[in-house]
């Protein structure tokens, strides 16, 4: 069989001109768009070594055969995820900017087409801040509070993360190859920049250095293709970071191709198909619902590694294979922890980590979900990667087809057919995630239930919309139409509605959900958004910078306030001033909610329909303040 292969191989190399390439299943070759010019993607020598092993060739040598394919990837979030800096890589402004968040200050430079930053040295604030941590609630002072000025050191950005919604940024740091980040982000939408802490869920207790991060020992990972991080395991540097390529490319998906590309290098169709020989290349969508699946849980779960040397050589899973025997999934703690990655009832609450989400779905474990049921790279629009299926609930139709039936659907949903409502979605993967000051969707499909309010509570999907009803409203709902049991509820579960009840009495977690929901158009057409505006002002003082933004991000849902200018991140008393502007414009509106008492009432508003001012300070005086930090 050998010297046949060879003899075959040999012909195939003289007959060169003859040869028929196989292509990969589900190819668009056929249809290559002849006005597109496949454009290869910068290399990251300049920002490490280009890593020439484990069989990584990189996307530039995919583009020739596969143009639509890659030019779809080239146009995806995935691609630009991380990349070289450069003029057409930055999107932020470095034109002598002056930043200060919380005492921290930074002065930004652009010099010709680099970008420099000026900074306190993150090395004395990440010592600083274990000090603070393990002296934190005795009477040591506070290592911060010192008159030495802190240490400052200049950088020069190389290296960018992120181009949908923020964008970070990297410069060199102290030791080896290490890359360390620049404290703040630049939100694009909004055109400003903002410090790390403020858009991450974080306490407001915590000092700099807790945000201290380092790119090839954290981020690398599901942030680059073929990383290698290269830690010295003496020294603990990571002196020989290497990566095939930054950003998510074609490999990350589909393993390395050295041996496709070699694959078609030396054989015909004819031969290949005779001696029933595989392309050693990956297409998910080709593989099992859970091999297909554990390619994007890879990155996008809380995935713990059991390898030691993790940090040496980077991750051994490759596509295709069983990622289970590389580490296993984290799974919740027992009671609430600061760092929170789940609510109490096991679902995951971070964004980003979908695949923890959907493997404890029974539509994945019991059916044939997969993450290709919704997304797709090349046939999607950039914005979620969702299909054609996934942008309609012809996702979940493919299984539960009865639902095709307007009357079947709405004796189900018990709402009318084209309504949201009536979105398998908003009931079945609520908006119960946080990530990037939005709320996102849970990935572990469930039904609606209903949980008293307390530390690590996650909110119900009926109240997300029905924001304006108490939990008990929504429980005897839940009884009455699907035999659901109610639970045991708190007083004020029962008289209190869901909005300004979790709104300000929850915890972080919950506020910032509820802070979100305020302004998602759904749950303002259902529960009606007069009402709202007083809430959403309470919000916009929370303690958490990511509550106060997204609040005023809510608040401009209201017309009255489309264009009304607050800084959620200056100081309290200027804060304070805004608000009081608001409070004055506020009076103008019109409240629907008027006669109708017990609405008053849920809705924490007196018989003249205005906020009760006792009743809500009643509530943030016993809010949930535990500490909680959101994992992303």
């Amino acid at each position: 069989m050998r010297i046949r292969a060879l003899a075959v191989i040999g012909c195939v190399a003289i007959l060169a001109a003859t040869v028929i390439w196989i292509r990969q299943p589900n190819s668009t070759e056929a249809h290559v768009d002849p006005t597109k010019t496949p454009t290869p993607t910068p290399t990251s020598s300049n920002v490490f070594p280009k890593r020439t092993s484990a069989g990584y060739v990189s996307s530039n040598a995919c583009v020739s055969c596969h143009p639509n394919e890659h030019s779809s990837w080239h146009d995806s979030f995935h691609r630009t995820m991380t990349q070289p800096a450069t003029p057409d890589t930055v999107v932020a402004s470095f034109d002598n900017v002056s930043l200060e968040t919380g005492g921290q200050t930074a002065q930004l430079e652009r010099r010709g087409d680099e970008f420099w930053v000026n900074a306190v040295d993150q090395s004395w604030e990440q010592a600083k801040f274990g000090e603070w941590a393990r002296t934190r609630g005795t009477t040591a002072p506070d290592p911060f509070d010192s008159e030495q000025p802190a240490p400052r050191v200049e950088g020069k950005v190389v290296m960018t993360t992120g181009s949908h919604h923020f964008q970070a940024y990297w410069i060199k740091g102290k030791e080896g190859r290490e890359l360390w980040q620049f404290p703040w982000r630049y939100n694009i939408a909004e055109e400003r920049w903002v410090h790390r802490k403020d858009v991450f869920l974080t306490p407001p207790e915590w000092r700099p250095g807790m945000w201290f991060r380092v790119w090839n020992s954290q981020c690398i990972y599901c942030h680059s293709t073929g990383p290698y991080p290269g830690k010295d395991l003496r020294s603990g540097v990571m002196e020989q970071t290497e990566v095939t390529e930054l950003g998510i490319a074609c490999e990350a998906c589909h393993g390395p191709a050295e041996d496709h590309i070699a694959f078609h290098e030396t054989l015909s169709l004819e031969y290949a198909k005779k001696e029933n020989l595989v392309d050693p290349i990956i297409n998910p969508a080709k593989l099992p619902h859970e091999a297909s699946s554990q390619i994007c849980g890879s990155c996008h779960s809380h995935f713990t590694h059991g390898d030691p040397e993790l940090s040496v050589h980077g991750p051994q899973f490759r596509p295709g294979e069983d990622l289970f025997k590389f580490g296993k999934l984290e799974t919740a703690p027992p009671r609430p922890q600061v760092m929170t990655r789940f609510w109490g009832d096991g679902f995951n609450r971070s964004g980003g980590r979908e695949f923890s989400g959907m493997s404890a779905s029974k539509c994945y474990t019991q059916g044939e979900m997969a993450c290709t049921s919704c997304h797709s790279m090349h046939q999607s629009d950039p914005n979620d990667q969702l299909s054609e299926t996934g942008l309609s609930a012809e996702a979940c139709l493919q299984c539960h087809a009865e639902y095709r039936d307007e009357k079947t659907l709405t004796e189900h949903t018990h709402h009318t057919a084209n309504s949201s409502g009536s979105d398998c979605y908003n009931c079945h993967m609520p908006h119960t995630n946080y990530a990037l000051y939005k709320g996102i969707r849970s990935h572990r499909v469930g039904v609606p239930k209903v949980a008293p309010l307390e530390s690590n509570a996650r909110p119900n999907a009926c109240n997300l919309c029905h924001l304006d009803q108490t939990q008990l409203w929504t429980s005897e709902h839940l009884k009455e139409w699907y035999d659901i049991s109610s639970p045991y509820l708190f007083p004020d579960d029962e008289k209190i509605a869901v909005g300004p009840l979790w709104a300000l009495k929850g915890d972080a977690g919950q506020r910032v959900i509820m802070a979100w929901h305020l302004g998602w158009q759904p749950a303002r057409e259902a529960s009606g958004s007069e009402w709202m505006v007083p809430v959403i002002m309470q919000l916009m003082k929370d303690p958490y910078a990511a509550v106060r933004w997204i609040a005023y991000d809510s608040l401009r849902k209201t017309p009255l306030f489309a264009d009304t200018k607050f800084d959620f991140d200056a100081e309290e008393e200027e804060r304070n001033r805004t608000l009081s502007e608001i409070d004055a414009q506020m009076q103008s509106l019109e409240s629907s909610v008027t006669h109708d008492t017990s609405a008053r009432l849920r809705l924490l508003l007196d018989e003249n329909n205005e906020q009760d001012i006792k009743r809500i300070k009643e509530l943030i005086l016993f809010r949930d303040n535990r500490m909680v930090s959101g994992v992303e």
